[in-house]
């Protein structure tokens, strides 16, 4: 290097704020990671110096022990004697629970498993807390457990190097011109132990301060500053690593705990990475870390170090070996950004002795679930929430899931998720028997962003709001609507739930002569604004009214709900349907004295179409776009139309092709049919960047079938996850997050550029054999799976979550293919066995593969026949 010059040009100095900073070679990032978290917030709690030995208590056993503790030489997952016995003055705080049929955690003393639940909303309210702390000093943040976050510090140092030698603020007119001299800094102690001043050797010709060494000098400055902010405000203390990107902060943020923090200079990169083992590194431990040393045949990065990238990808292949090669020379350029928003969340309990045999133990337990996602769903950020919500029954003969919609302007109080799931509970019992239950999970599913000015279309169909609002010419304001709609929908109990089962009786709207619902649109269309409004105006081109702008999406509105209410304009919008409908007295939508009859649109076809929205994934383009079609003009019929009689009944048919039932007499419900048929029927439709690991018949046909996981390109995860998706629909299944995710691979079967079988996969490393007694009493047409605890078992590597075939395409030998690719492509290099498969709990169709799969491997016999399952 020059005397006098930097290695860093002007043009690495201006890439540190703009997009793309992982790949600043100025970057700097920060681990943050509690010291023994759950412990201290018990010690804070209970007003305990840190010096005091206390471990975190859950039933029996340790799940958290403080470092004073652990001087004891006691450990997590020890018995509480156990532990006691090696420090007698231990003291022991048992984690927060629920007991069944109450809505309110407590502090219990010795709670007995069987009928109660861990709460661990003090750990996440007090992780929520620090994270806000950090975000003051340090916006970009990505929470990576309960306990610990990175943070991006590139563009916060940035700005503060400019602030302390503004002569950088004047950059050269030639960008690639080298940045001065940096300046000599001087380490203070309380900013870390520096590693490099453990292993570099200073005498080197090479030595030299620069740039890169100032950017870590700033960073360790915020990052001290953050620890002790959140020391001040809340007495924890926490241990941090600062250096370059996120896997070498990780590292180092281990090295020197508890309570301090470590920076790793680049001059010591290599020093310090050759001096570890391959399955120290962050992405490269468990199984996959396994793999790599037996086909490489040694776990010192040192050794990889003298290897080639060539090499590396001759051996590992074309994704790990560049990847290996990338992590062990110190280089990861993962992005930071902000943790994805949540899109579901669980509450769930596995009763492994004392089972849920009655739907009073049941509701017992809805309070406690309740109660928990209630807690968690007011920490949400934002003005968000659920669209839906769902149950989960698990027993030995069966899992089974229902689901409801939530509508948008329903408290979600404890009460109402009690009583929805209680509802839910008894549709399932209708069916299925379900007692005794073993796992019982109520989630919250569809979590999406509200706007808390939109108005949904049943907001022109409700009578409340018109009637009051007709004789004036004055428009309600948005507020006053909702809260009119608010009591309206608490009188009709009706839209609770969006079941047809559910509608007792139909509601009578009465209304004087020429009050029918066109004029009860048109009038609340037409509200003029107040007087008072200084709002800008438009014409709408369909009704050439002068609107404000802030009616100007309600008055849009008005027009879809009136464009829906002419259905008889659109007839041959899709062909007729030939399933037969059920043998249920045909009833009408709507009906009038006169001779006019007018079909508003329903609340539960409104719930079907917001679900199929989502379903189909095309928002807006499920139905045509009445709005720019110009409707003609009808007979004025008004003088008719003396009561409007709305009955909410049904005559519903059942496709008996992809078993979805719709009402047979609106159009609107047939266009939706037509499009989920073709969408269950045809597959999802996908096309991935990557190629495909296997092909079917080369040459005859397209059929393919392609691996993603988290190495895949991101556009390919979520074309991936998309698919998934749509097989949990299919299936009632939870959702699931597979994206950046390291355990799960998704094996999908592409037909003519739709997935017509998807299998995940995931990393497990134990299960439970199936007991063989219950294979030779031929009971393959139930899916009881019975289980005992002593016949869990190590020695498992693959677990399979979910595996699917479209209804077109099966008994074509396709979930088998997707299992066989599995055994062989889940890890490079390695062919997984059948003794090493294990399957979350199968369906009854699900068991029958499994067995069939397991006797194709026998040679057909099945004698001495297992099989394994796993709890996902």
């Amino acid at each position: 290097m020059e005397l006098g010059k930097s290695k860093f040009s002007w043009k690495d100095l201006q890439y540190c704020d703009k997009a793309g900073t992982q790949n600043s070679p100025l970057r700097v990032v920060a681990h943050i990671d509690q010291d023994a978290f759950y412990a201290q917030v018990e010690s804070v709690r209970l007003g305990l110096d840190h010096s005091v030995p206390l471990a975190v208590q859950q039933w029996q056993g340790l799940i958290a022990v403080n470092y004073a503790a652990r001087a004891a030489n006691i450990s997590r997952h020890e018995t509480v004697t156990e532990a006691k016995k090696k420090c007698p003055e231990l003291c022991t705080a048992h984690v927060k629970t629920w007991k069944a049929g109450e809505s309110e955690a407590k502090y219990h003393e010795n709670p007995n498993p069987n009928y109660y639940k861990t709460c661990l909303d003090p750990y996440r309210h007090e992780s929520v807390k620090i994270l806000n702390i950090i975000k003051k000093h340090a916006p970009v943040v990505k929470k990576a457990s309960i306990d610990e976050c990175f943070i991006e510090l590139t563009s916060d140092v940035k700005r503060i190097v400019l602030e302390e030698y503004p002569y950088l603020k004047i950059p050269s007119e030639d960008s690639n011109v080298a940045l001065p001299q940096a300046p000599v800094l001087l380490w203070p102690a309380e900013f870390g132990m520096v590693i490099e001043e453990e292993v570099v050797d200073r005498t080197k010709e090479d030595y030299e301060r620069d740039w890169d060494d100032v950017f870590l000098f700033y960073a360790a400055k915020i990052v001290k500053e953050i620890r002790d902010d959140i020391y001040l405000q809340l007495k924890y203390t926490c241990s941090a690593g600062v250096s370059f990107n996120p896997m070498l902060s990780k590292l180092v943020s281990s090295r020197n705990k508890p309570n301090k923090q470590t920076i790793l200079t680049k001059n010591a990169i290599q020093d310090y990475l050759v001096s570890l083992k391959i399955t120290d590194i962050r992405m490269l431990g468990g199984k996959f870390g396994e793999e790599i040393i037996n086909l490489l045949g040694t776990d010192s990065i040192k050794d990889v170090w003298n290897m080639s990238m060539d090499f590396l990808i001759d051996k590992l292949g074309q994704t790990n070996g560049p990847l290996v090669w990338n992590l062990c020379h110190g280089i990861d350029n993962t992005e930071i950004t902000t943790q994805v928003q949540i899109k579901s969340m669980l509450s769930a309990k596995n009763f492994s002795q004392q089972k849920v045999k009655s739907e009073e133990d049941a509701i017992n337990w809805f309070q406690v679930f309740a109660s928990d996602l209630r807690s968690r769903f007011l920490e949400l950020e934002g003005m968000r929430r659920p669209k839906t919500i769902c149950l989960t029954v698990v027993s030995r003969f069966l899992r089974k899931s229902r689901s409801s919609q939530i509508p948008m302007n329903v408290d979600i109080s404890t009460q109402f998720i009690v009583e929805a799931t209680s509802k839910l509970l008894r549709q399932l019992q209708q069916e299925f028997d379900v007692y005794p239950i073993s796992n019982l999970s109520i989630s919250f599913q569809n979590i999406i962003e509200v706007d808390r000015n939109s108005r949904g279309i049943e907001g022109f169909l409700k009578k409340s709001n018109d009637e009051i609002y007709m004789s004036t010419s004055v428009s309600p304001s948005i507020e006053g609507r909702a809260k009119l709609l608010n009591e309206n929908m608490r009188e009709n109990n009706s839209f609770e739930l969006s079941s047809e089962k559910d509608i007792k009786s139909p509601k009578r709207l009465k209304r004087g002569k020429g009050k029918g619902i066109f004029d009860m649109l048109q009038q609340t269309a037409v509200s003029k604004p107040t007087e008072n409004s200084a709002d800008e105006t438009y014409t709408c081109e369909e009704c050439e009214q002068k609107i404000t702008l802030s009616e100007r999406n309600e008055h849009e509105d008005y027009h879809i709900a009136l464009s829906i209410s002419r259905k008889e304009r659109y007839n041959n919008l899709v062909p007729p349907s030939h399933d037969k409908p059920k043998q249920v007295k045909p009833k009408t939508y709507g009906r009038k004295t006169g001779s006019k009859h007018y079909a508003p649109l329903s609340d539960e076809t409104n719930n079907k179409r917001a679900f199929l929205d989502a379903f189909l994934g095309n928002g807006g383009n499920l139905t045509p776009n009445w709005k720019k079609q110009t409707p003609k003009a009808i007979s004025n019929s008004s003088d008719n139309m003396t009561q409007l009689h709305l009955d909410l009944a049904n005559s519903t048919v059942t496709c008996s092709e992809c078993s979805m039932e719709y009402n047979s007499t609106s159009e609107e419900d047939i266009l939706l049919h037509s499009r989920f048929h073709s969408r269950v029927l045809g597959g999802v439709t996908v096309s991935f960047q990557c190629s495909p690991i296997y092909r079917v018949n080369y040459g005859l046909s397209s059929d393919c079938i392609y691996s993603i996981n988290s190495e895949s390109s991101l556009i390919d995860q979520r074309k991936a996850e998309e698919a998934l998706s749509f097989v949990n629909n299919e299936l009632s299944s939870e959702p699931i997050e597979t994206i950046g995710v390291d355990k799960y691979t998704t094996f999908l079967f592409i037909s003519d550029k739709k997935c017509v079988g998807l299998l995940l996969a995931e990393r497990i490393s134990s299960a439970y054999i199936v007991d063989e007694l219950e294979l030779n009493n031929n009971n393959s047409t139930s899916s009881a799976v019975y289980i005992k605890n002593e016949n869990l078992r190590k020695g498992f590597v693959l677990g399979i979550s979910r595996i699917w075939v479209s209804a077109s395409r099966r008994k074509q030998g396709i979930a088998s293919l997707l299992l066989d690719n599995a055994l062989k492509k889940f890890i490079y290099g390695y062919v997984i066995s059948p003794a090493e498969v294990a399957f979350s709990q199968p369906s009854e169709s699900g068991k029958q593969f499994i067995i069939s799969w397991h006797r194709s491997r026998n040679n057909g016999s099945s004698k001495s026949l297992r099989y394994a399952v796993y709890e996902s």
